[in-house]
């Protein structure tokens, strides 16, 4: 525990086992004190997996890339445990793996076949696992009981889950907000699940929101990092900054405050669906001590190319907002089919490659691995080069180049 600064207690253990630290671009101190302070810099407690989150003037971390998983039915389980094991045997694996798995009637009864438990005896040394134990716990007929939602929080802590997410902002006010202006009021999962929960158990305040220093509690001893959804975030480009999605950023501050209060270290989850010249008003609404999640598109129309509307509107959230962690679309988001390992790859390339164009924005030794690649083309005279941050061979390939011929650029000049 950090007591010797004045400011939130959080467990930083693990701190220095962080990639940043490690190699020089920020110090122990420094990452300290924007921590304790809430100065925009968050923590995923993970041992020597641990991830510092977020940017700030004083100094940042490099953007991590979330990646989702999950099944709806037991039958889909051994599939997503095949393009796991391919994603992780990548060079250039995720930050961090959220599983979202929801089967309601088809709930696996054996703790360590949950997909999460999977994730975390073989990979918990690579990755971050991240888990929605609403969507673990929910029943279609009876909704969240307390007591099965208390033990799935502490079995995927002991399993070695350390991002979870929670939607406390749910609640009948704003649903009826939304309701009245939009045509639906959500399309988030966790969110609508804990709506129909207070439905069904005629609840007045949602079971987080009613539980809430109690799932702290359990978070805390367990030093896991807290996740606040959003439940009202815009399903279309017409949504955004509406009533239901302004009345919704503002509730998250306040679940933010109550968690860092508690000793809990936050993320926020962010923006869905905005048009590009919307997000610098978005930027001004919003509290940037706590990193973003976002998962942003900035058009409803690029069905079949979500991954590039997505990388658009991460690019420019990058450049006005506190990014913690990206949370990319495949191609076939809205299409209706199941992504294949190499949509997957294709998403979690995309979403390196914003992350690492804001990065050199933020963190000068990030040009490092850009100014080999100038180096080799001007002094090698050609474009063509093999390497770059998915190959870090980074050798050229002067024979594969027929493009310009003896009018190069690089050979005139």
């Amino acid at each position: 525990m950090v007591n010797n600064i004045i400011g939130y207690d959080f467990d930083l253990t693990n701190l220095h086992h962080t990639y940043e630290i490690k190699h020089g671009m920020i110090s122990v101190e420094q990452a300290t004190k924007l921590l304790v302070k809430n100065k925009g810099l968050s923590f995923i407690n993970n041992g020597e997996c641990s991830k510092l989150l977020g940017q700030t003037s004083d100094g940042s971390a490099l953007i991590k890339v979330a990646i989702n998983t999950g099944i709806s039915h037991i039958s889909q389980l051994e599939s997503e445990k095949k393009k796991l094991d391919k994603l992780i045997s990548l060079p250039y694996l995720p930050d961090i793996i959220f599983d979202h798995t929801h089967m309601g009637e088809d709930t696996i009864n054996e703790w360590d076949k949950r997909l999460y438990a999977y994730i975390a005896r073989n990979f918990s040394h690579k990755v971050v696992i991240a888990t929605s134990p609403i969507m673990e716990v929910f029943d279609p007929i009876y909704g969240v009981d307390k007591n099965k939602l208390f033990d799935s929080i502490e079995h995927m802590a002991l399993c070695g889950v350390r991002l979870m997410l929670f939607h406390p902002t749910t609640s009948h006010d704003n649903w009826k907000t939304a309701c009245s202006i939009r045509k639906k009021p959500s399309t988030s999962w966790t969110g609508s699940l804990l709506y129909k929960d207070m439905l069904l158990n005629k609840r007045v305040h949602n079971i987080v929101a009613e539980h809430f220093d109690d799932i702290l509690n359990i978070l805390k001893k367990y030093g896991i990092t807290l996740d606040i959804g959003s439940t009202f975030r815009p399903s279309r480009i017409s949504e955004a900054l509406d009533e239901a999605h302004v009345m919704e950023l503002k509730a998250q501050e306040i679940w933010i405050s109550k968690a860092k209060n508690a000793g809990v270290l936050c993320i926020r989850e962010g923006l869905g669906h905005i048009q590009l010249n919307y997000i610098p008003k978005f930027a001004e609404i919003i509290d940037h001590s706590t990193p973003m999640m976002p998962l942003p598109v900035s058009t409803d129309a690029s069905i079949g190319f979500d991954h590039v509307s997505s990388a658009i509107a991460m690019t420019v959230l990058g450049l006005h907002c506190n990014i913690g962690v990206l949370n990319p679309v495949t191609r076939v988001e809205h299409t209706g089919g199941i992504p294949t390992i190499d949509d997957i790859i294709e998403e979690l390339q995309t979403a390196r490659i914003v992350a690492h164009s804001l990065d050199i924005c933020n963190i000068p030794k990030c040009n490092e691995i850009d100014n080999i690649i100038s180096d080799l083309r001007q002094g090698g005279k050609t474009c063509v080069v093999r390497g770059g941050i998915f190959d870090k061979k980074n050798v050229l390939d002067c024979k594969t180049c027929i493009r310009c011929g003896a009018q190069c650029p690089l050979r005139l000049n």
